[in-house]
């Protein structure tokens, strides 16, 4: 999908995006907010455990659509400077009319102010999305956004996962999504400047055997997770 097609597909959707999202997610027993908390909750895990001296102030949601994850972030790091960036003009209007405080701030894509820089990158679920001639550019702009050894958390869907396929198979705009093997990002981020520091992978269980949840942390070593967390430091 180019870029004019990508913008023009989540424009179309900003308003429905997450009752659409949320209707492909019911087969799980789970909606939006439930994988949103849970992956800001890892990374938080995450980052504690291989950088605890690490003093994150500024942090960027790179590819924030209408900025859901955003309060959720803001609420479990209490950053100084929230910034979310998105290629689809409506959802980032979207966002700066529920979120947009002091504090939190919102712009499209390409247009961040250079003095600007942070400490923390997260992204989840973009790259399937950009074509794949152009994810090594879209790569090097999150990188040049980033201060000095700072930390990229890359979320991405799942492709050896059965429920992942499915789930992107019936969700309208997964349609024309090229998914990313954990192996294929973890490149992609090592050829342009980021030291992979961790992989893991998580949501095993769907709600229904929830009971056996305790177990993932114990599992996110395997490659059986619908979504894996790629923990990247720039060089």
């Amino acid at each position: 999908m180019d870029k004019v097609k990508q913008k023009q597909l989540f424009d179309d959707y900003s308003l429905k995006y997450h009752q659409t999202l949320n209707d492909t997610l019911k087969v799980t027993g789970e909606n939006s907010m439930y994988f949103c908390c849970e992956r800001v909750k890892w990374m938080k895990q995450k980052i504690s455990n291989f950088f605890p001296e690490h003093n994150i102030k500024h942090i960027i949601d790179y590819g924030c659509g209408t900025g859901d994850t955003i309060p959720i972030i803001n609420e479990i790091f209490k950053p100084l400077l929230l910034t979310g960036i998105d290629i689809s003009v409506k959802s980032i209007d979207l966002a700066k009319a529920k979120y947009q405080t002091r504090n939190i701030t919102f712009y499209e894509n390409y247009k961040t102010p250079k003095s600007l820089t942070f400490d923390l990158a997260y992204c989840n679920g973009v790259f399937h999305h950009i074509p794949i001639h152009k994810r090594e550019k879209a790569i090097n702009h999150m990188y040049s956004l980033l201060s000095e050894k700072a930390i990229c958390a890359f979320w991405e869907n799942n492709p050896w996962n059965l429920g992942t396929q499915y789930l992107m198979n019936k969700c309208p705009f997964d349609k024309d999504a090229i998914t990313l093997s954990f192996n294929h990002s973890k490149q992609l981020l090592k050829k342009n400047g980021f030291n992979i520091v961790d992989v893991s992978f998580c949501f095993v269980f769907p709600k229904a055997f929830s009971f056996m949840r305790f177990s993932e942390k114990l599992l996110s070593k395997f490659p059986i997770g619908a979504q894996y967390l790629i923990l990247a430091q720039k060089e």
